[in-house]
């Protein structure tokens, strides 16, 4: 019998912006097995809307899963706050 793992963190860096849509579609696909996830916001120095929109899917998808986005800064912590994501994840 093999256990599913309890906890996954991933590490984003970079611009997100509609060029990496796709990548991030990805990365966010292959989640789903672990109920905790962490998103790693750290070295992400800019998002558009489509990062949001894929975030908002990733909770769509996974509304039973903690999802906790760690690291942002300022300016990307602030569209978060915007747009309401700090209201359907953690955010610290």
């Amino acid at each position: 019998m093999t256990e599913k793992p309890h906890f996954r963190r991933v590490v984003l860096s970079g611009e997100y912006d509609l060029l990496r849509r796709d990548e991030l579609r990805e990365i966010f696909a292959s989640l789903g097995d672990e109920p905790e996830i962490t998103l790693d916001l750290g070295g992400v120095t800019y998002v558009d809307s489509s990062f949001l929109d894929e975030l908002g899917k990733l909770r769509l998808r996974l509304p039973d899963h903690s999802i906790t986005l760690v690291g942002a800064d300022a300016t990307v912590r602030r569209l978060l706050e915007i747009t309401s994501m700090h209201k359907i994840f953690t955010v610290q």
